[in-house]
């Protein structure tokens, strides 16, 4: 897969969405989230993720497993990304982006 022909499952803009010719910048995105299928997983998981990590706008990613219960988020702090793992469905997984602004 090529990583500037995907798009994301869903996203989250946090602030008025840029447009630049008439389309929407795609890393303007401060939360993405992937639903991971066996087809995808790997992808997600390796060179899309990077790929994310290299833009200052995407603040954090979430992989939703598509067989079971488990959810990984990731929060960009700094330089740095912390990881909240979740495996039950009694888990809230937090989102740190202020959403109030979000759309």
């Amino acid at each position: 897969m090529n990583v500037r022909n995907t798009f994301a499952d869903i996203t989250i803009v946090c602030e008025t969405p840029e447009y630049k010719d008439t389309k929407l910048n795609k890393f303007l995105y401060h939360v993405i989230i992937q639903v991971l299928s066996s087809a995808t997983e790997a992808f997600h998981r390796g060179k899309n993720f990077q790929h994310y990590r290299t833009h200052e706008f995407v603040r954090e990613y979430t992989m939703i497993a598509g067989d079971c219960v488990r959810i990984e988020h990731y929060r960009r702090q700094e330089n740095e990304w912390i990881l909240f793992n979740a495996d039950s469905l009694d888990t809230v997984v937090p989102l740190h982006s202020p959403l109030k602004r979000c759309v």
